[in-house]
């Protein structure tokens, strides 16, 4: 297990902007940026789901959104627990939706083009689960985290460490992958052949 309150000195290396590195006692920790975020949204809306509230960001500029039939089919079917994971939304009229909210800590919202991107998923039943709600967080997540080459500040990088460990299972995203590498000073240490 990595304990990442024992980071030595603080430094964050963004490599590839992908990968995170730091170092902890005795050890090299490197981060997956996109499947630690999915992680955490994912966590952040089964709470949501569960009941406990959720923070939403709200949009300076509420967005209108003209679905397709089978996006606006979804939408109706899933307006509920889209509202209850922070998409604040209300029918606009025909097929068009007025989105007000999203949910806090989604990047890649792209005016709107992440909500489309779910209930596009929920109506191609592209999810891996039989579960609504389960199919939501999958894509919500995955829509939603930040992607292998974004460029992120050494502040996103710290809060993005500190809000995985902070999650029940930090060191897999939803799908299976992990989270995080540790390589070991031995390992370290045998690789340059010191041992």
């Amino acid at each position: 297990d990595v304990d990442h309150a024992a980071t030595e000195s603080g430094a964050l290396w963004q490599v590839h902007n992908t990968f995170i590195l730091t170092q902890i006692r005795g050890a090299l920790v490197i981060v997956d940026q996109h499947n630690s975020h999915e992680r955490i949204l994912y966590d952040q809306g089964r709470l949501a789901l569960d009941g406990k509230p959720v923070a939403v960001q709200q949009l300076l500029f509420p967005a209108t959104l003209e679905l397709s039939p089978d996006e606006l089919t979804a939408y109706e079917v899933h307006a509920s627990d889209l509202e209850r994971v922070g998409f604040v939304t209300e029918p606009f009229g025909g097929s068009t939706i007025l989105v007000r909210g999203i949910p806090s800590g989604l990047r890649n919202w792209n005016d709107g083009a992440l909500l489309r991107d779910v209930l596009a998923d929920l109506a191609d039943n592209r999810a891996e689960s039989s579960d609504p709600r389960e199919s939501i967080l999958a894509s919500m997540s995955f829509h939603g985290a930040i992607k292998a080459g974004e460029k992120l500040t050494t502040a996103e990088m710290q809060s993005l460490i500190d809000r995985l460990f902070a999650t029940d299972q930090p060191y897999s995203c939803p799908h299976g992958r992990p989270t995080v590498i540790r390589i070991g000073l031995p390992e370290l240490e045998r690789r340059f052949g010191r041992r």
